[in-house]
């Protein structure tokens, strides 16, 4: 014989009761081409004095003795605000109360207050075996008023859900394994909680730092590249000899300056902007053989250079010299 759970076994079987009376939801359950005659139909005023009477009674019910909040059922907001132990409490207590006298059907209130008597008993901390044979006659006449439902086409069969099913099996349970209160597994609810937390923050702090990588991994590549292109302009100066060495020596430098600003710019200690580097880009498509392009890429390089230094260009240098003889002369 199986356990069940009677926290969300009996909260769902709330929450299918709920979807039968509401307007909002019982479209589903109705015959088709039958839907007058469906049963458990609530005008929207009916239903709407289910919620006025849920608002003014919550000022009499004692505070602490119950768990559920006992927030009127808006169909709008009902299923997101409601929690488990929320719908067990407003079978019990809501139903047998306000929610039964709201329909004309006796045979329906009969059938829809044995289903809340029922499911009270079930949560009981102490089961009697008379309590069990009670809860048995409760359920056979839920069941057998919802079959005759269904036989006069007045309701869907899509009410039989698992929930529904697993009704059937409560009085069993409860002579194999004791009261469902007992066997429950509603005190791990909270640690249950405390777990799902800490695996939802993993599964978030996984996807951040996969998409932090991704970006990390394209910087890279594109350094990669950067950096493999001015190494083969290297090369190529060297084995070209002569006055290409003086080339190579400005590539390494200007190589070597716009990979120390990266490495500055992912420690966190960079404050110049990336725009403001020399963009290494810029010299790939350099001419080997024409040399007043590379004069005019070491002139930027220098430039650069002296800028970021605060010293004067070698224009300004020699400007202020010229400007100097003149006036000493």
């Amino acid at each position: 014989m199986f356990g069940f759970d009677e926290l969300h076994g009996i909260s769902n079987v709330a929450k299918l009761l709920f979807d039968l009376i509401s307007p909002r939801y019982n479209t589903s359950f109705k015959f088709y081409g039958n839907e007058s005659i469906y049963p458990f139909q609530l005008s929207n005023a009916k239903f709407d004095c289910l919620n006025t009477g849920m608002q003014k009674s919550r000022m009499y019910i004692p505070a602490g003795e119950f768990q559920g909040s006992f927030h009127p059922v808006n169909p709008l907001n009902v299923k997101s605000l409601y929690r488990s132990i929320d719908w067990t409490t407003w079978l019990v207590f809501v139903v047998p109360t306000l929610a039964v006298g709201l329909f004309d059907d006796a045979d329906l209130r009969v059938a829809i207050l044995a289903l809340t008597r029922a499911c009270s008993i079930s949560l009981q901390w102490a089961v009697s075996k008379n309590d069990i044979l009670e809860i048995e006659s409760s359920l056979e006449k839920w069941y057998r008023c919802i079959d005759q439902y269904i036989a006069n086409n007045a309701l869907s069969k899509s009410i039989y859900k698992s929930s529904m099913h697993h009704l059937f099996h409560i009085p069993q349970i409860i002579r194999q394994c004791s009261s469902l209160r007992n066997i429950s597994v509603r005190s791990m609810e909270r640690e249950l909680g405390n777990y799902k937390k800490k695996m939802r923050a993993r599964v978030d702090k996984f996807e951040n730092e996969c998409y932090v990588e991704e970006e990390k991994l394209v910087v890279i590549k594109d350094l990669c590249f950067k950096a493999k292109t001015q190494f083969e302009k290297i090369v190529k100066s060297l084995q070209n000899g002569g006055d290409s060495n003086g080339k190579a020596l400005q590539y390494a430098e200007s190589g070597l300056c716009f990979f120390n600003h990266q490495e500055r710019k992912f420690n966190k200690r960079e404050t110049t902007p990336i725009e403001d580097t020399p963009d290494i880009s810029n010299l790939t498509t350099v001419n080997y053989n024409n040399d007043i392009i590379a004069i005019d890429e070491i002139s930027f390089i220098e430039e650069f250079k002296v800028k970021q230094a605060g010293r004067m260009t070698k224009e300004e240098i020699e400007a202020f010299l010229w400007t100097t003889t003149i006036g000493n002369h």
